[in-house]
C-alpha cells in the first residue's frame, strides 16, 4: 500500500487557514493559549490557535500545519491535565466552538459535533425525549 503521505502527495500551494485565528500578541491570546490547568500550561505559547467553526476549518488547519512542518495540538474542552494539548512552537487545533447537536427521536440517533461537552450531551437528549440508541459522533 502506497504511503498517502509521501513527498510526491504533498500539496504545493499552502491552504488558507479559516475559522476564528488568535495568533500571539492579540486580543485574547494569552487566555487562549491557556489550558484549565494554569500551573502545566503557562509556560507553553503556541505559534497560534484555530478556533474551529465546522469541518472544513478543522481540515484547513491539518493541511495547513503539514504544510508548515508545524506540530498540531487538539483541544476540545480545554481539561486536559497534563496540558498535552497545547505546547510552544505548535499550532492549537481548538474544537470547542463546534457544538451542534441534533437529536433525532424518530430514529433514535444523536449527532454530535466534537466542541459538546458531557454536560451538554447528556442533557439535551433528556430534555427532548427518550435518550438515543446511537450516538453519531462528528
Amino acid at each position: 500500500m502506497e504511503d498517502y503521505y509521501m513527498d510526491e502527495h504533498k500539496e504545493t500551494s499552502c491552504p488558507k487557514l479559516t475559522g476564528r485565528i488568535v495568533f500571539p500578541g492579540e486580543p485574547g491570546y494569552n487566555e487562549a493559549r491557556l489550558d484549565a490547568n494554569f500551573f502545566t500550561s503557562k509556560k507553553r505559547f503556541p505559534d497560534l490557535i484555530v478556533y474551529c467553526q465546522n469541518t472544513r476549518d478543522v481540515q484547513n488547519a491539518i493541511k495547513w500545519a503539514r504544510f508548515h512542518d508545524v506540530p498540531i495540538r487538539v483541544r476540545s474542552g480545554g481539561h486536559n491535565h497534563e496540558s498535552f494539548s497545547t505546547a510552544t512552537g505548535v499550532i492549537v487545533i481548538d474544537v470547542s466552538e463546534m457544538k451542534q447537536l441534533h437529536v433525532d427521536k424518530s430514529k433514535g440517533v444523536a449527532t454530535v459535533q466534537p466542541g459538546v461537552t458531557g454536560q451538554e450531551l447528556y442533557s439535551k437528549p433528556f430534555r427532548t425525549g427518550p435518550y438515543p440508541r446511537r450516538w453519531d459522533l462528528r
